[in-house]
């Protein structure tokens, strides 16, 4: 696992801005932290458990590791075809600039939830034009999930066709061979009972 580049196409941008945006007396944003809390949660969940891996993106790294703008988004040594936006409720300007880059460039741009009502902390004059260029999708794990389906290079299900959500993946290239690593990603709630788990791997 430390040979090799892992092949991921898809960038999260982390809403922890967000959530210090929202940090308050208990009584009047709790709720608020919790709901956007759950969301990350959740999507974490949703993506790694249907073999659908990502990065983070850290908007205060973001400019020491993007010049600018692109597509795919270099971000360090990675290149990333698809960006989603979760449920952000602030965007660093700099971070509205590249994803109006990458997205002009012919990147694929999801918000989730609401757009962003806040460029760095505060009202902006308008709303950025190529925020309803992008799509918008709601926190549905299926339609999160069916929207992402075309980014996967492999899948894994049961032997009755249902997906197999209990396995974590990651893809490698190690100079001209590719690695698939899988590895159980639940832990069982019974571990003094083994029971065989039949399952289909695409490639």
């Amino acid at each position: 696992l430390t040979r090799g580049k892992p092949i991921v196409k898809i960038g999260i941008i982390h809403p922890v801005e967000s959530y210090w945006l929202l940090w308050g007396p208990n009584e009047n944003t709790f709720a608020a932290r919790e709901r956007l809390d759950g969301y990350f949660q959740d999507i974490t969940r949703w993506l790694l458990m249907n073999q659908i891996d990502f990065d983070y993106i850290c908007e205060s790294l973001l400019p020491s590791q993007c010049d600018e703008g692109s597509y795919p988004l270099k971000v360090g040594a990675m290149r990333y075809s698809v960006i989603l936006v979760p449920g952000c409720k602030t965007l660093r300007s700099s971070t509205v600039k590249r994803l109006k880059q990458f997205k002009k460039g012919g990147g694929r741009l999801i918000f989730i939830g609401d757009f962003p009502y806040y460029i760095d902390a505060m009202l902006p004059d308008k709303t950025p034009s190529f925020y309803h260029e992008a799509e918008k999708l709601p926190f549905d794990r299926i339609k999160i999930l069916k929207a992402l389906e075309a980014e996967k290079a492999f899948s894994i299900s049961n032997a009755n066709g249902s997906p197999a959500e209990n396995f974590v993946c990651q893809l490698r290239k190690d100079g001209e061979n590719y690695w698939l690593f899988i590895a159980q990603g639940k832990k069982k709630e019974f571990v003094d009972i083994v029971k065989a788990q039949q399952i289909l791997i695409i490639i």
